[in-house]
């Protein structure tokens, strides 16, 4: 019989993880240095994990699912009468939760992509974004042939920006700190993401 696994634990896995990486750093951090934090036996974290990196994986994971997740429940709540608006409020929410929730999460999204060479943790919000679009291509409101290249597009361009930020405000850029808050960022943004729709007061 199969051994079930504890939800539980896996949770403070990945609770200690975060604390390890963002003490140590992905190269230095430890499978022990994690199961010791975890109060936990080492054979214990391949129960959940197959490696470090894959640790690593799922903290990415969760970071972007708690994105995800509340950009759709927004999209759920409104009905698109106006794309360019509906657009910029996505784009704005989309922007607070990640300069809210990335700081816990830097170790991880820091680390050298050999520590965990995975793309999939993005889905759980591009896969947001490319709906949109296709929700409003339906409509004939949005310029975009591919909703999927355009999500990945606008993902990678707004996670830069907010990386960005993200670093000036701890100090580890050139930029003044002040400077990169999240108003800026979306304004910054904005035009670019705005222009892909039509406007409906036209």
């Amino acid at each position: 019989m199969s051994r079930s696994l504890d939800p539980q634990r896996r949770v403070a896995l990945l609770h200690a993880g975060q604390q390890v990486l963002a003490s140590k750093g992905a190269g230095k951090a430890t499978i022990d240095d994690i199961t010791q934090t975890a109060g936990v036996a080492k054979g214990t974290f391949y129960l959940y994990f197959s490696s470090k990196a894959d640790l690593i994986k799922a903290l990415r994971a969760d970071f972007a699912g708690q994105i995800g997740n509340a950009l759709r429940e927004h999209m759920e709540g409104n009905a698109h009468r106006d794309w360019q608006a509906e657009a910029r409020n996505l784009l704005r929410l989309a922007v607070d939760e990640y300069l809210q929730i990335a700081p816990s999460y830097s170790a991880v999204l820091d680390c050298a992509s050999s520590e965990a060479d995975d793309t999939s943790w993005e889905r759980s919000i591009t896969a947001v974004i490319a709906d949109f679009l296709q929700a409003a291509k339906a409509q004939h409101a949005c310029a975009v042939e591919d909703s999927e290249v355009a999500a990945v597009f606008l993902f990678h361009g707004i996670n830069g920006v907010c990386h960005h930020a993200l670093h000036a405000a701890s100090g580890t850029s050139d930029d003044s700190a002040d400077a990169w808050d999240s108003e800026r960022v979306a304004a910054a943004i904005e035009p670019f993401v705005v222009a892909l729709f039509r406007d409906e007061r036209r």
